[in-house]
């Protein structure tokens, strides 16, 4: 709703930049048919606004749950609208401070972050921070780096809720069970564990030196679920080139077992994989299988 709300503000101030900064133009003296044909503008930019206002909430409409949907009155949406475009066109601070507002209000006031966050501590340290005579860089720099440090913290400790939550669903339960039923009997067949948990089996060890996380590699790799259904694969016999650092952490230290031109069969649990979250076909908490070769090794200089 963001942008709905933004859009209409812009307009609002756009007419008010356009008007004398002493007097409401609508407070002129005007003859019949000026005041006939400016009734006219208003109706018809009224018209715009309201459909384009509509057209944004019925998109958008979707994403919200049924509470947020049942919250949304329309007439309290006008009445908001009607607070902003009444307002002293000549109050530009006015005006603007409601943009800034919604615009901070949309960045995080509206989602559910699993911490109370209140109005007016934020506009207490707005106003502090506002009201000083001077700003410089480091300031800048340094409010930046507080918010992102806090904020950091508050996403933590909602991604291990979601993610605590997530693990008790019956989809993860059983996933997890047929995770470790598939790692014993792997194992049980000769296959090695890794210290985090991944069980593998070496094809090839290789040559030279072991992936590092510092690496960048080129790999051809083919990924199943238990049932032996494929995923996803590198495209047919051209490797895929990916920094080490951003694969998830079990096919990392699946990698760590091999050097140039090595190969291995990879299975690794849910928590090391995807986790609670799953991706795309892949479920929560599911234990996945890879199949590996990595071509190439590049070792950045620096």
């Amino acid at each position: 709703m963001k942008k709905v709300f933004t859009a209409v503000l812009a307009s609002a101030l756009v007419l008010a930049a356009s008007c004398d900064s002493k007097e409401n133009t609508a407070k002129g003296n005007f003859n019949q048919e000026e005041t006939a044909l400016g009734e006219s503008l208003a109706t018809a930019f009224g018209h715009m606004q309201g459909a384009q206002a509509l057209s944004n909430f019925k998109r958008y409409e979707s994403m919200m749950t049924e509470q947020q949907r049942n919250d949304f009155k329309k007439a309290e949406f006008v009445k908001g609208l009607e607070l902003v475009l009444s307002t002293d066109t000549a109050n530009l601070a006015f005006l603007n401070g409601v943009q800034q507002g919604l615009q901070m209000y949309g960045i995080f006031m509206d989602k559910n972050l699993g911490v109370p966050v209140d109005a007016k501590s934020i506009v207490a340290a707005f106003s502090e921070a506002y009201n000083c005579d001077t700003i410089t860089q480091a300031d800048i720099v340094k409010y930046n780096s507080e918010f992102e440090a806090v904020m950091n913290s508050v996403r933590a400790k909602a991604d291990a809720k979601a993610e605590a939550e997530a693990r008790e669903t019956p989809e993860a339960k059983e996933n997890i069970a047929a995770g470790e039923k598939y790692i014993s009997e792997r194992l049980a067949e000769g296959f090695q564990k890794t210290e985090s948990g991944v069980a593998y089996k070496i094809l090839n060890p290789g040559e030279g030196d072991k992936v590092t996380d510092k690496d960048i590699i080129k790999m051809t790799y083919v990924g199943k679920h238990l049932n032996g259904e494929e995923f996803d694969r590198s495209m047919g016999d051209t490797p895929t080139r990916s920094s080490v650092a951003n694969l998830v952490r079990g096919f990392q230290d699946g990698l760590f077992q091999l050097g140039k031109g090595g190969s291995a069969i990879l299975v690794i649990p849910g928590e090391l994989a995807y986790g609670a979250k799953g991706r795309g076909p892949i479920g929560k908490m599911e234990t996945l299988v890879f199949e590996v070769t990595v071509n190439d090794i590049e070792t950045p200089a620096n």
